[in-house]
């Protein structure tokens, strides 16, 4: 039987399986390489006869890689470290069962690690801040500590060695725990940059820098003594450059490029360099050397990564309201109550018509420009302010030196201001802004004038707006309304209790059931006319159209109408409908008068011809006493 290609024998990896494995296969190989190489280096570098490691870079290269990649790197990471790990024992001649728990020590040691920090800082771990790296050096001195338990039985039952147990167990957590911090936050920083990358010239910066400090290290450390104390100043401050003007990851490379040059000096000894003869004694101080270095620059870069972050953070929030002053077009200015200072941005210069370069530098100066007129309110505000200790608003209108300098009208400011009190609670500055209210101020005035404008209009044509709120009795109505329903001039709440009182007792029914039947029916507008009892004895026709609003649950909410005086109107029609009757029945009194006419005529002649002349005579006798 054949199998097609979009089939999968059974048992065997699809495509994407396939895939799946190959990244977890490529980290186990190539971090089992790396920690062979990096295991193979230190054990060349042991300070013999003692047997001591400087540092164990291969603790720092698997922790490190842990905590840049992620928790799904654990079991690859886990299984190259031990592969690499008993590998290296193995060739350095040691015993199967030491290098097995060797071997587990150092795989354990680095998922600790890694756990220690995804634990308390998360995934996303980055040697920015003083916080971070002081977590880092605990979690790397706290798993070398924990691994070194095993790792020194391991060493007293499969390794002969004459070193006190206490020794053994200090020698791994010093090795150990120097590799994870001197190599460990360079492959942390080197993670980061996968997400933020840095930009080509921060790039070139860093690494010309390192490159010139590996070479003044070399030459430094390479160099008699007394050519130190001109080389090695200059190589120590590279470092600081770089934590300075760049990214964490370079400064770990520049401590672990300096770390090197310190362990191979150790190591091989300078023949020209006074001190300490015995390698075991420079062992302990290269370590304490190296925990120096890594920390500083740890330190250092941290601090100043928060500066710069601090700085972005302060630089966006300026832009952003810098954005929003402009977007409400808004001046920014100040005033020293001690100095009698006064600051002021372009902005406010502009909105105070300051002449380009010659804006206030007093409070005298500034007040000039302040009409005299709102200069007492203006100082009233300030006064204000100082004495209750409270943010100050003022309006006033520009002095004629500022609208003369581009303004040819008159022209308004509004200001509002706060107080910024020193350490000991002292009113200090007064810091706010202005914006010009011109444009406002004349559609207030235009919209005052349109008020009173309708208020006139309403009163003239007895035309008025009410509104109220269904669930209460308040009402609120216009002057016109006031006009209409006779109500005290300067009326402007009123309540429904007052309405319905004033409603003609035979129309009141009437008025609640329609406004009810418009509630029931859900109407958008309902009308209808009654009448109003003003004073004692005057009735007054009124006509309403109310327009009814409702809330989601389909109650009315509000009612908004107005009122139309129409007694004028129903006067009228009163008196054409008199005038219509009176009209109708003399009208019908000149029928019957012309039908008894007609009768009689007819009795009276016995021919059609005497019949016509007789009527006509007759018709014309009526109208010659009609004219009479």
């Amino acid at each position: 039987m054949q199998i097609s290609q979009q089939e999968t024998p059974r048992g065997a990896l699809s495509p994407s399986g396939v895939r799946q494995w190959i990244g977890p296969i490529g980290l186990t190989i190539a971090m089992g390489a790396a920690y062979f190489v990096a295991a193979q280096f230190s054990l060349a570098l042991l300070a013999k006869p003692d047997g001591l490691a400087v540092f164990w870079p291969g603790s720092g290269l698997a922790a490190g890689t842990l905590i840049a990649i992620g928790s799904g790197a654990r079991l690859p990471v886990a299984i190259g470290v031990a592969i690499a790990s008993a590998a290296a024992s193995l060739l350095s001649g040691q015993n199967l069962a030491a290098a097995t728990v060797f071997s587990l020590c150092n795989a354990g040691q680095a998922l600790l690690v890694a756990g220690l920090i995804e634990r308390r800082f998360g995934r996303d771990f980055r040697l920015e801040s003083l916080s971070s790296v002081v977590g880092f050096i605990v979690a790397g001195v706290a798993g070398p500590a924990l691994s070194a338990i095993p790792a020194t039985a391991g060493f007293i039952l499969f390794h002969s060695s004459e070193s006190p147990i206490l020794t053994t167990w200090l020698n791994w957590l010093a090795s150990d725990a120097l590799g994870v911090i001197m190599v460990g936050p360079l492959f942390i920083g080197l993670g980061a940059l996968r997400h933020d990358r840095p930009d080509k010239w921060e790039l070139v910066e860093g690494v010309l820098t390192l490159a010139a400090l590996a070479l003044m290290s070399a030459v430094a450390f390479s160099s008699p003594l007394h050519y130190w104390y001109t080389v090695l100043p200059l190589a120590l401050l590279l470092p600081v450059l770089l934590a300075a003007h760049c990214r964490p990851v370079f400064a770990a490379a520049a401590a672990l490029i300096l770390g090197f040059a310190v362990v191979w000096t150790t190591t091989f000894g300078m023949a020209a360099l006074d001190g300490p003869k015995s390698l075991h004694d420079r062992t302990f101080a290269a370590r304490a050397t190296l925990l120096a270095i890594s920390t500083c620059m740890l330190v250092l870069a941290a601090l100043f990564a928060e500066r710069r972050r601090n700085e972005a953070a302060i630089n966006d929030s300026s832009n952003r309201l810098q954005l929003a002053l402009d977007a409400a077009k808004l001046g920014v200015w100040s005033m020293d109550f001690k100095t009698e200072r006064f600051e002021c941005d372009a902005r406010d210069s502009l909105i105070h018509g300051h002449t380009p370069g010659a804006a206030p530098r007093s409070i005298g100066e500034a007040r000039l420009f302040v009409h005299a007129e709102d200069l007492p309110s203006i100082d009233e505000a300030f006064m204000a302010s100082r004495r209750v200790g409270d943010n100050m608003r003022a309006e006033y209108r520009l002095a004629p030196i500022a609208c003369g300098a581009g303004y040819s009208e008159e022209r308004w400011v509004a200001i509002e201001g706060t107080l910024i009190r020193a350490p000991n609670g002292e009113r200090e500055r007064l810091l706010g802004v202005s914006r010009d209210i011109t444009d406002l101020k004349r559609a207030q005035h235009a919209l005052a004038e349109r008020n009173l404008q309708l208020a006139l209009a309403g009163k003239a044509a007895l035309v008025g707006s009410y509104s109220y709120d269904v669930n209460t009795d308040a009402m609120q109505v216009s002057e016109g309304y006031v006009a209409v329903h006779g109500l005290a001039e300067g009326t402007k709440v009123t309540t429904r209790s007052e309405w319905r009182a004033r409603i003609h007792p035979e129309d009141l029914d009437r008025v609640e059931e329609l406004r009810s039947e418009a509630f029931r029916e859900r109407r958008g507008e309902y009308g209808l006319e009654y009448r109003v009892i003003r004073g004692e004895r005057e009735v007054r026709w009124i006509e309403v159209r109310s327009f009814i609003l409702y809330r989601d649950d389909g109650c009315p909410q509000r009612v908004v109408g107005v009122d139309i005086d129409i007694t004028e109107r129903k006067q009228a029609q009163e008196h054409r409908d008199i005038l219509n009757a009176e009209l109708d029945h003399r009208a019908k009194n000149l029928l019957a008068t012309v039908g008894a006419i007609i009768t009689q005529t007819q009795n009276a002649n016995s021919s059609m011809s005497d019949f016509v002349t007789a009527l006509d005579r007759r018709i014309a006798s009526l109208q010659e006493c009609t004219s009479c």
